[in-house]
């Protein structure tokens, strides 16, 4: 099973993927991670700005998705 990603192991990814020659699946053995999930967690860093040429890896880039606030309930409608 492989591990969950945490912020350490998602900048390590990062990292790995965009300052050396590593292949995903080599960084995959390192970080005990599953190919796809490498693969998904360098593409959320470049969504969200992460430029191997001009910029190092920074919390924004690998940090936890905010948890939505929803709790299953809808705000009435004003007036009803």
């Amino acid at each position: 099973m492989a591990k969950q990603s945490t912020v350490a192991r998602r900048a390590t990814v990062v990292a790995l993927k965009a300052y050396t020659a590593k292949s995903s699946a080599e960084i995959a053995a390192l970080t005990g991670l599953s190919v796809p999930s490498v693969n998904r967690i360098y593409a959320e860093a470049i969504r969200r700005g992460f430029d191997p040429i001009r910029t190092m890896v920074d919390d924004q880039y690998v940090e936890d998705k905010p948890q939505s606030t929803h709790d299953g309930f809808m705000d009435p409608l004003p007036g009803n």
